[in-house]
């Protein structure tokens, strides 16, 4: 909820300076033009942001290969949805070629048991709105990339924040691996975190 609030923070500032710019006549620009055209987009974004943590205070499926719960999925290494969070326990799933993407929600990944292929494994988790969290065993050899517009990355000891931000880090026995995890993950607004556990 924190992010939120300072994503909207930003945006009344702007909106606040903007305000301030136009009537100080820095720059010559019709505000009210502005003002006609924004309010369609805010309402736009307000009802899609309603829709969306309606959606997101039901209960999160789990998508497992451990048995069957309520609301899985069938079992495979590769998920899509628009709203909704995804949490994925790999275990006894194989990675290489696993794709996470949803629009509106976190994604959530747990390595450990997973089928890792001698060679490369390569992991795509892509999210528009929301974080990105990946938990891998300590005996995985991991190269992680993580990139977001707005947020934090936290990859394998390694962290920066702020705006436009790209990170990538490896384990230290990743270049001798005979199987080797690269895990790319994308976000436009939130967080992506990829830590041993």
């Amino acid at each position: 909820m924190s992010r939120n609030r300072f994503i909207w923070g930003i945006v009344l500032i702007a909106i606040g300076v903007l305000i301030i710019l136009a009537r100080a006549d820095v720059f010559d620009y019709p505000f009210r033009l502005f003002w006609r055209n924004f309010w369609p987009i805010a309402l736009i974004v307000a009802g899609t942001a309603m829709i969306f943590y309606s959606i997101r205070k039901t209960e999160p499926k789990l998508v497992t290969a451990n048995g069957p719960s309520a609301e899985s999925y069938t079992i495979s290494n590769q998920v899509n949805k628009v709203f909704g969070d995804i949490h994925f326990d790999a275990a006894n799933v194989d990675l290489d070629g696993m794709r996470l993407e949803t629009v509106f929600g976190d994604i959530s990944l747990a390595t450990s048991g997973a089928n890792v292929k001698p060679g490369d494994n390569r992991i795509s988790l892509t999210t528009t709105i929301g974080d990105i969290t990946v938990i891998v065993p300590r005996m995985m050899e991991v190269f992680g990339y993580g990139t977001s517009t707005i947020g934090d990355q936290f990859i394998l000891g390694r962290s920066q924040s702020g705006f436009s931000v790209t990170l990538t880090a490896k384990t230290d026995g990743f270049e001798q691996a005979a199987r080797k995890v690269y895990i790319t993950a994308r976000t436009v607004i939130g967080d992506v975190k990829i830590y041993r556990a």
